[in-house]
């Protein structure tokens, strides 16, 4: 049987350059975005899935998302004093997941759940004996701020693939994904570079047949440019206004 998946990590080391000179200043998860921010939002999501450990890690303005996750009793961080991209920063963090899978999740995105949430409905489909990687994927048409040409295309299996080279992809990935320490015991980087990006081992997983999409079936944004915030911004319920003491 399936494990229930009760932990998560949140990316919100980055720079956020695409966001200058907003992120000059604010580190790019705790820009606002409708009467939030994607870190609270995020961890409101995964608390009320029952994810019960969340770690986040940081690097870019790390005081603030320090003083900031205050507020949120119990939350684990993984400090980098020096970058360490996608990989090289959950390969950081493994410590605190043990061997068990566990959520990570990009520090900006905002995605809109159906009936059932879309945490919820991975966690399900979470597979450790077929699958070493479980990406969420959205069809290019429902997505807010993305301009690529598509991530991958999946097979009848829910097996992704990448595109040939100049050829478009059918989804995008969703910056939500479900991995356990495996992966990077599998994989020829880990340890030995201390910094690499995350792609290196979806590749991995994806020469394997390991590496598989769940389609989201709704609609998804990447805030981390001006467009894709303000046009998520319009979408939401403006920010409520502080009211004077």
């Amino acid at each position: 049987m399936t494990p229930s998946i009760k932990q998560a990590m949140i990316l919100a080391a980055g720079f956020g350059k695409r966001l200058k000179p907003l992120t000059d200043i604010t580190p790019k998860p705790l820009i606002p975005v409708g009467d939030t921010t994607c870190l609270d939002e995020t961890i409101r999501r995964l608390q009320a899935v029952g994810i019960q450990k969340i770690v986040v890690n940081t690097h870019h303005l790390a005081n603030q998302i320090h003083q900031h996750l205050s507020n949120h009793p119990g939350i684990l961080i993984s400090y980098e004093p020096e970058i360490l991209q996608t990989g090289g920063g959950i390969g950081k963090a493994l410590k605190h997941f043990g061997d068990q899978p566990f959520f990570c999740i990009n520090g900006d995105i905002w995605w809109w759940d159906g009936e059932e949430a879309l945490l919820k409905k991975m966690a399900k489909t979470w597979d450790a004996e077929t699958m070493d990687i479980l990406l969420a994927v959205v069809p290019k048409h429902q997505t807010i701020g993305y301009y690529g040409q598509g991530d991958y295309n999946r097979d009848d299996q829910g097996g992704l693939h990448l595109p040939i080279p100049g050829s478009p992809g059918d989804y995008v990935y969703a910056g939500i994904q479900i991995l356990s320490a495996d992966v990077f015991q599998k994989s020829r980087l880990w340890p030995q570079q201390a910094a690499f990006p995350i792609t290196k081992l979806y590749a991995e997983a994806e020469h394997r047949n390991r590496l598989y999409g769940f389609i989201h079936d709704n609609m998804w944004a990447d805030v981390g440019s001006p467009q894709g915030l303000e046009e998520t911004r319009q979408k939401l319920p403006p920010a409520e206004p502080e009211l004077p003491d």
